[in-house]
């Protein structure tokens, strides 16, 4: 069983709960990174500590200010992208990889 796998069945349960609270259906951990933009904001930051504490596999957060918040959410398994919607120069590195956004 690969790690993504493993993390589905363990936690299925979880973000199915985390999905609907989002309005989401279906939250699949396998389905690829997620990105926050605003991830330091108030509706940005709670998405994804919902997401990390249900264990979804990757969260990506963009944010270019608040490091404390960045830093607690790196901690808590974040990966961690500089993003200003006002600096184009930011998109391509921000979302490489990246499956599914919240904005």
């Amino acid at each position: 069983m690969d790690k993504v796998t493993e993390v589905a069945a363990k936690v299925g349960l979880g973000l199915a709960g985390v999905g609907e609270a989002l309005g989401l259906k279906n939250l699949d951990p396998t389905s690829g990174t997620i990105f926050i933009t605003g991830g330091t904001g108030v509706l940005g930051y709670r998405v994804a500590t919902r997401l990390l504490g249900a264990a979804y596999p990757t969260v990506r957060i963009g944010a270019h200010d608040n490091a404390d918040l960045v830093e607690k959410l790196n901690g808590e398994g974040a990966q961690l992208a500089d993003f200003n919607w006002d600096n184009e120069a930011t998109y391509a590195h921000a979302l490489k990889g990246v499956k599914s956004v919240f904005c």
